[in-house]
């Protein structure tokens, strides 16, 4: 070795890199006094392997200043009257690498607007298939999609195999066959390439909405020899049957995909909410420890931890959970959908709402986001809202099973209601118990279930009439009493009159003093009259006994 620098970039060579930090450090601040420890080229690539070691170890900001110290050093260096050619040129490192290294870092720093504005300051003839890369995803997570669209064809033109530019391109619309002319360049040449081409067939049917072919096709590539159990392939078509609402087969095909990978990421979050939903909390502790053993915490991990500590009934935690998978990636709507509903469990509707609202945004073609929302209104007792959100479901999901169901159960509850308001009976508490069951409110539905054991006791009836005379005129018996509304049996009771035809077995009148809800005429048909209390009839209705 000749020099120092040669040292350093052995350390570097060798991922030392807390050696690199520390002898950098005392180098580069003696070569400002002695300019003959390093020349002017041996000191930026020292400044570039302090600035790399520093955020390998993850001190980013100090990365971040290290790097701007080298391209400032580098702006001097490339004005050195003196300097040659060859110096500036080939050995030097290049700007747009630097500039890149410090998009990393500001990143992590969640400095994003920070990072696209230095990216954008490379010059569009000068952008690699990297800088394309990092922007076509800033773009896309900004909601900027034109720019995004540009940014991923600009990446797929240098390198037409890159998948990820090619999954972007689909999620923002744009269509599979030219996307397929992008590619066919780099796949002509190779054999044995068929099912990629069915690969985005099938990913441009899953962004376009379109489930049922796109797992139709990713069977069929699972059923092929040559990607056969391959867990990426299996998550995906996890995913397309979970969104289609097929969620037994969605189970099936994710916990085989995990078996095969333990380690796996994606669909965990998916496969969580499934195992929850089913109560099959050994298997989601089985599918969560192997991450959590090698302390990988992503955005799914955090999820899935969730969804079990809300399975146990620790609410707290599983918000917590949820909103760690946020602080990583904002734009996760597994991760939103599962705080909203763990804080519609705990009452905090407002806060729910908000959450199922912002999922809703990301991922208009989700059902869970729609469900949830209607639910937070039904909570709230604004039961117009509820069907809005209902009919929009409609609207946006297509006349789908699950959206047409949601609408169903909504305006059914709406209905039982406005009659449980009018007329309570122990049959239409239990009615809404089971609608509320159906949609998964175990709290409003052992409410309606409770109140229809207590109004069919006998007793309770009793309760409702308090004292009772009884006249017979010839035909006519005259009844009078001092009663209440079933539900309300701990109000004032009121005078009721109800004149009676034994022969016809008919009811000729019925007044019920002091009770604003007597002015109402209301036929009595088929109607008990101690079940109709609160109404004024004018013979209408058979004699009910």
């Amino acid at each position: 070795m000749t020099g120092i620098y040669d040292h350093i970039r052995q350390l570097y060579d060798q991922n030392l890199h807390s050696n690199v930090v520390t002898l950098a450090n005392f180098v580069l601040s003696a070569s400002d006094h002695n300019p003959e420890m390093l020349s002017a080229t041996n000191k930026l690539k020292t400044f570039v392997h302090y600035a790399d070691s520093l955020f390998a170890l993850g001190q980013n900001r100090k990365a971040e200043t290290t790097y701007r110290k080298a391209l400032l050093f580098k702006k001097t260096l490339m004005k050195c009257k003196g300097a040659k050619p060859q110096d500036n040129q080939k050995e030097t490192i290049s700007d747009i690498d630097i500039k890149y290294q410090i998009h990393l870092c500001l990143l992590n720093l969640k400095l994003t607007h920070q990072a696209i504005g230095l990216l954008q300051t490379i010059p569009g003839k000068q952008r690699t298939a990297k800088i394309n890369m990092a922007l076509a995803k800033l773009y896309h997570q900004g909601g900027l999609e034109r720019s995004a669209i540009t940014a991923y064809k600009e990446v797929l033109r240098e390198c037409p195999l890159a998948m990820e530019a090619v999954e972007g391109l689909l999620s923002l619309g744009v269509k599979g066959v030219e996307i397929g002319s992008f590619m066919l360049e780099g796949t002509s040449t190779l054999p044995n390439m068929e099912w990629l081409t069915m690969w985005v067939r099938a990913r441009a049917h899953f962004y376009a909405r379109e489930y049922m072919p796109a797992s139709s096709l990713l069977r069929q590539l699972d059923d092929r020899s040559t990607l056969r159990d391959n867990p990426a392939l299996l998550v995906a078509l996890g995913e397309c049957l979970h969104h289609a609402g097929d969620h037994s087969a969605a189970l099936s095909v994710l916990l085989r995909a995990h078996s095969l990978e333990p380690h796996l990421h994606r669909g965990l979050d998916i496969l969580a909410a499934l195992l929850a939903g089913e109560r099959r909390l050994r298997e989601l502790e089985r599918c969560i420890a192997p991450l959590v053993a090698i302390s990988e915490y992503g955005p799914e991990t955090w999820v899935a931890m969730g969804y079990y500590a809300h399975a146990v009934r620790k609410n707290a935690k599983a918000v917590y959970f949820a909103h760690k998978a946020c602080l990583i990636d904002p734009r996760n709507v597994e991760a939103l959908i599962l705080k909203g509903l763990v804080l519609l469990e705990m009452k905090k509707w407002q806060e729910a709402g908000l959450h199922f609202r912002e999922a809703m945004l990301l991922a208009p073609h989700r059902y869970e986001p729609h469900c949830g929302l209607a639910d937070c209104y039904i909570a709230m007792h604004r039961t117009r809202e509820a069907l809005t959100v209902a009919s929009s479901a409609c609207k946006q999901l297509g006349q789908t099973p699950r959206a047409l169901t949601e609408m169903m159960l909504e305006n059914a509850v709406a209905l039982l209601k406005e009659q449980v308001d009018i007329q309570p009976t122990c049959k239409l508490h239990q009615m809404l118990g089971d609608l509320y069951s159906r949609m998964h409110d175990a709290d409003k539905a052992l409410d309606h279930y409770n109140m229809s054991l207590r109004s069919s006791r006998e007793c309770y009836g009793d309760t409702a009439v308090g004292y009772v005379q009884v006249r017979r005129e010839g035909n006519m018996c005259i009844v009078k009493g001092r009663i209440c509304q079933e539900f309300r049996v701990r109000n004032t009771a009121y005078a009721a009159e109800i004149l009676i035809n034994e022969e016809e077995e008919r009811i000729t009148s019925a007044s019920f003093k002091d009770c604003i809800a007597g002015q109402v005429w209301i036929p009595t048909t088929g109607v008990p009259w101690t079940e109709c209390s609160g109404w004024t009839w004018r013979g209408a209705g058979p004699l009910q006994r």
